[in-house]
């Protein structure tokens, strides 16, 4: 009963809304990029190896759950019902 509630919800509220998986997907594919990014720069500015692979681990686990949780909750955001509010 109680799940049936939370699916229709989901169907009925957000229809365009990505899912969770996607949403990891999507944060996982912008971490490989960035990745290669973050090495790059880290060791060009330490000339370390270590120090740059230090960083990007580092990097890649804060940065991958922050971005997961901020794609979260814009996928909640009804950008349309803002736009209502403002015409009325």
């Amino acid at each position: 009963m109680f799940t049936d509630l939370i699916k229709k919800r989901r169907i009925s509220s957000h229809p365009e809304r990505d899912s969770r998986r996607k949403s990891l997907l999507k944060a996982l594919s912008w971490r490989a990029v960035w990745t290669i990014d973050t090495i790059l720069l880290s060791w060009l500015l330490t000339w370390t190896l270590m120090i740059a692979l230090s960083i990007w681990w580092l990097e890649l686990i804060t940065k991958t759950f922050l971005y997961y949780i901020h794609e979260r909750v814009w996928s909640n955001y009804d950008i349309q019902s803002y736009k209502d509010l403002e015409q009325n």
